[in-house]
């Protein structure tokens, strides 16, 4: 299953790639807050 590319999710939320990037590093590391 394929999911949506960091910057994907960053164009949808007019964000910085890297912003979105760190979430998802810190998603896999820390699994949902």
């Amino acid at each position: 299953a394929t999911g949506w590319t960091a910057e994907e999710v960053a164009e949808l939320l007019q964000i910085d790639p890297n912003t979105v990037r760190n979430h998802f590093k810190r998603y896999r590391t820390e699994g949902l807050a």
